[in-house]
């Protein structure tokens, strides 16, 4: 409820503010990737990282730096 009523008051206020958690986080897997889509940093081949996969410890580490909002 603290990230709806953050988006209505700034709207109604016209200043940027936030209460609350994040509603999702989204991990991307991966930075090779062949599609070339024109709105993705990885088609665009954008990213300033090295192409690659994320290493397994990753999912370790998001589940304990997120404890009480991610589901593994």
């Amino acid at each position: 409820m603290k990230v709806l009523s953050s988006y209505y008051w700034s709207k109604w206020t016209k200043k940027a503010v936030q209460w609350g958690y994040p509603i999702s986080i989204s991990f991307e897997p991966t930075t090779s990737c062949n599609l070339r889509c024109p709105e993705c940093p990885s088609g665009l081949r954008a990213f300033t990282r090295p192409t690659g996969m994320l290493q397994n410890s990753f999912s370790n580490r998001r589940s304990t730096s997120f404890p009480n909002t991610c589901s593994t």
